[in-house]
C-alpha cells in the first residue's frame, strides 16, 4: 500500500505492517526525490543528473547502485539487449 502527499509517494506499507511501521519512506526536497529510508531507517541517497538518478549511495557514502541510459534505437542496445539473435555485423 502506498501513501501519497499530493502526487508524491511518501511511504510504502506491506499489507500486514502496522501503521507506525512503513517498509519504505521517501524524502523529497521540493519535487526532487533525495532519498529513501528502509524499515530500519537506513537511507539510500539518490544522486541525480539531468536525466535521472545515476548513482545510489548508503549512509557511509559507499556506492550501492548505478543506472545508465542508452538512446532509443541505439545499435548496440538493440543488438545486445532487445534482439540478441539479430546479426549486427
Amino acid at each position: 500500500m502506498y501513501v501519497f502527499a499530493g502526487s508524491k509517494v511518501i511511504a510504502e506499507y506491506t499489507p500486514s505492517a502496522q501503521t507506525t511501521a512503513p517498509t519504505k519512506e521517501y524524502v523529497y526536497l521540493g519535487s526532487q526525490l533525495l532519498a529513501t529510508l528502509d524499515a530500519s531507517g537506513n537511507p539510500t541517497y539518490r544522486h541525480p543528473d539531468h536525466l535521472s538518478a545515476r548513482l545510489y549511495s548508503n549512509s557511509s557514502g559507499t556506492v550501492i547502485g548505478t543506472q545508465g541510459h542508452l538512446p532509443v534505437f541505439t545499435r548496440k542496445f538493440l543488438c545486445n539487449s532487445l534482439l540478441p539473435r539479430l546479426s549486427c555485423d
